[in-house]
């Protein structure tokens, strides 16, 4: 696990992320296009799972610790027939409730296990990567703008029950309540 925390660490030169989830032998012109966005629009470092790869680390284990610390989940579903574990991944950041787009062509038909998600769609030619490319930064400035400029100081990489105390000053301290009950 901490192998993974720490690859995740140098491949996002310890910045929050977007997670891209594409198959190994397509998709690499859409993510060519997806990550200077992310990071001009949204401040984000781009990563895929290729980039994490490590033999020593089973490839269920990094993906989810990958996904777990996304703030961004972005799928590339490219046409081809998507493989089970494009689908498996998709369907884990769904189910941590992560914040997951789909990119597909307009006549990709979203499998069912999918439905529901948030869905860009774009024409596949030469001529559709300049409206997508259009359509990415309008959604993306959309999602950032939605987050709190606080958001990266206040959900941790990995949350875990925490206080925010905003002025301590008001609240009695342990000995001052105790003086005051026993008089």
């Amino acid at each position: 696990m901490a192998e993974v925390t720490a690859k995740l660490d140098r491949t996002a030169r310890g910045r929050a992320y977007c997670y891209v989830v594409m198959s190994y032998d397509h998709g690499e012109m859409l993510f060519g296009l997806l990550r200077p966005l992310v990071e001009r629009v949204g401040g984000l470092e781009c990563i895929r799972h290729v980039d994490l790869a490590d033999p020593a680390v089973e490839l269920r284990q990094s993906m989810h610790e990958a996904i777990d610390g996304a703030r961004l989940v972005v799928g590339i579903l490219d046409g081809a027939e998507e493989s089970e574990l494009v689908l498996y991944e998709l369907g884990y950041a769904k189910g941590k409730g992560k914040e997951v787009w789909l990119l597909a062509p307009n006549e990709y038909k979203i499998p069912a296990s999918l439905d529901g998600l948030f869905v860009i769609r774009y024409a596949n030619s030469i001529g559709g990567t300049p409206a997508l490319e259009k359509q990415l930064t309008k959604f993306l400035t959309e999602f950032f703008r939605r987050q709190s400029p606080l958001w990266s100081m206040l959900i941790p990489r990995e949350p875990a029950p925490s206080f925010i105390l905003a002025s301590p000053s008001g609240i009695p301290s342990f000995s001052s309540a105790n003086s005051r009950s026993s008089a």
